[in-house]
């Protein structure tokens, strides 16, 4: 379980990572790595994350705003009131999410103390709570050896670290760090003791220098008790003459060692400090020529820097211009693209042939309209498409194909599942009958088709995803087949215009057919076609042949539905999903004949 769930579109990865990890740093745990586990699902592991997040960050940019995954991630975030948008770009919500307040990151610099992320961790603490504080450190190790001091105590250590420790906090952090300390300060304060008593014991107005030397004593010194070890040693006061013996000495060896060491140091302070460049003085004539070579030289050096940055920008503005009129020359050709898309589409307006086959029961099976054979151009012909509908590349289909007049409705597989003994797919509580059959798989799909195969005895199948794009744009090359806008009521979908736009799905044929008599082929439902998914065209069949791969883990899905924003119906805009999933917005529609090989 996560406290962020974040939805984005795939293209906005690197911007999601260090989102992610700076929401990571205020504490939280963050679902955002989409890579899937083997032996789980994409639909259930991302399902499972987004049910038990603690709130859902939605990154709008110029990418997720057309992702129908986003927007239904988005959803469920807003029915379960765990919400919490941002903007990546500056662009516009998908209806639905436009009135809810979002934090705008568009020119955020990634640092976790700007102003504008720590408005969104507001908000995101506002629906899960604050962030868990961070763990206490580590207890220190010999935490537990630790002398005890009494208030004011002191310990008094000369001789061996120059000074006296008075502080209870510094003898603490001594032992702390140098556990040997506390035994060393015990040997040195039997040894000090030692040296005092027979020191105190010599005749009275004695002044010649004591020469014997101290005795070692032949036991171990028993180790103090911690009283003793923490207590001030408070020898009997000496005669002057025997403080000086006993302080001159180690005084002059302390001096005699800081010499030593100050001559070290200080001989390899000049051994490595670098070499400074004089000034030349002007009493030097050579010195003087030498230094107005060099600056002759620099300055050389910044008119050649000068010289290639210019070069640089007329570079710039030569690839500048060149673009604006590559696009100038792209419009024109667009223009003229359209001018024959029109022509061509009032040339394939003449009727076509609907016709319906016998089952062995003698009922009709769905009408099909037969298609003609041709060319078209195939992926975004406007350049306002995604990625995934690159590259534009030329389909010819030669082979005869009919395709259905309108999507599969309940009445038409209700049918073939109580026939086979399957259940009956939820219609939502819309109604069944002439609305377009709803939550079934591409499996089911595909046992559909074979049932009607084996009913009439004519090869039905699902259509290839080239013949699904050719039988949608009709014979014209705009964003829908009735042109580049979106118009009212032309369509199912959210923002259409119709009366069922975001509610649920519309009966088929509610809306004008296209121009080879075709309903619904923008919105309403989308329809599962035979390929698998591929991220662009790049090696796609030219001849209208399905794409199948060995290894096809995802199958397409084409034209949108009742629930998808408007720029998402376009004739040439793609889906994907799990064979083995259904949904509220998924249908199909029928293929009919032989495929191209």
């Amino acid at each position: 379980m996560s406290d962020i769930f974040l939805s984005y579109a795939h293209e906005d990865q690197v911007r999601i990572k260090q989102l992610a990890e700076a929401l990571e740093g205020q504490g939280w745990t963050v679902f955002w790595d989409r890579t899937i586990a083997a032996g789980n699902t994409w639909r259930s592991t991302i399902g499972m994350a987004l049910e038990t997040a603690g709130c859902v960050v939605v990154a709008w940019s110029e990418h997720s705003i057309h992702s129908h995954w986003v927007c239904e991630e988005a959803e469920d975030g807003q029915e379960r009131h765990r919400l919490v948008p941002v903007f990546l770009d500056n662009v516009r919500p998908p209806l639905g999410f436009r009135s809810i307040h979002a934090a705008n990151l568009a020119q955020w610099d990634g640092k976790p103390s700007a102003a504008e992320f720590m408005h969104l961790v507001s908000s995101i603490a506002q629906i899960i709570g604050p962030p868990k504080p961070k763990p206490e450190p580590p207890k220190p190790e010999n935490a537990d050896k630790l002398v005890p001091l009494p208030k004011g105590g002191k310990i008094e250590v000369k001789g061996v670290l120059g000074g006296a420790l008075s502080n209870v906090g510094e003898v603490q952090d001594l032992t702390r760090s140098h556990p040997n300390v506390l035994r060393l300060m015990e040997a040195l304060k039997g040894s000090q003791t030692s040296r005092l008593n027979s020191n105190t014991s010599s005749p009275e107005g004695e002044t010649e220098p004591d020469t014997t030397p101290l005795k070692q004593p032949e036991t171990p010194v028993s180790k103090p008790s911690v009283k003793e070890a923490t207590t001030l040693v408070q020898p009997k006061p000496l005669k002057p003459g025997k403080q000086l013996r006993l302080t001159i000495w180690p005084v002059l060896a302390f001096v005699l060692i800081g010499l030593a060491g100050w001559w070290v140091f200080d001989g390899k302070k000049q051994i490595n400090q670098p070499t400074q460049d004089k000034t030349p003085s002007v009493d030097n004539p050579k010195m003087e020529a030498d230094a107005a070579k060099r600056q002759a030289e620099q300055q050389a050096l910044a008119a050649e820097e000068k010289r290639k940055q210019a070069d640089a920008e007329s570079q710039r503005l030569e690839e500048a211009n060149r673009k604006a009129a590559e696009a100038q020359q792209l419009a024109a050709e667009q223009v003229k693209a359209e001018q024959e898309a029109k022509q061509k589409a009032a040339e394939a307006s003449k009727p076509l042939t609907v016709f319906q086959d016998k089952l062995k029961d003698g009922s009709l099976g769905p009408k099909m309209v037969w298609m003609p054979t041709g060319q078209f151009r195939m992926g975004d012909l406007t350049g306002k498409g995604d990625k995934d509908e690159l590259p534009v590349h030329t389909v010819t289909i030669s082979q005869p194909f009919a395709m259905g007049q309108t999507e599969v409705s309940f009445v038409e597989y209700d049918q073939f599942a109580k026939a086979t003994q399957r259940n009956l797919p939820d219609d939502q509580q819309w109604g069944r009958g002439n609305r377009p059959v709803i939550n079934v798989s591409w499996n089911d799909a595909v046992a559909y088709a074979q049932w009607l195969s084996e009913q009439t005895g004519k090869p039905y199948r699902l259509p290839t995803e080239a013949e699904w794009e050719y039988a949608a744009r009709a014979g014209t090359e705009t964003e829908y087949w009735w042109g580049n806008e979106i118009g009212n009521n032309r369509a199912n979908c959210d923002g259409c215009g119709s009366p069922w736009d975001n509610k649920q799905t519309a009966p088929v044929g509610s809306f004008k057919p296209n121009a080879w008599g075709l309903y619904d082929t923008a919105g309403n439902v989308w329809e599962w076609v035979q390929d698998c998914w591929h991220d662009n065209y790049t090696k796609a069949p030219d001849n209208g042949a399905t794409w199948q791969t060995v290894e096809c883990g995802l199958r397409v899905l084409r034209g949108g539905s009742w629930i998808i924003y408007g720029g998402d119906v376009r004739s040439a805009y793609r889906g994907r999903s799990e064979p083995g999933d259904g949904g509220h917005n998924i249908g199909f529609r029928l293929a009919l004949g032989q495929t191209s090989q």
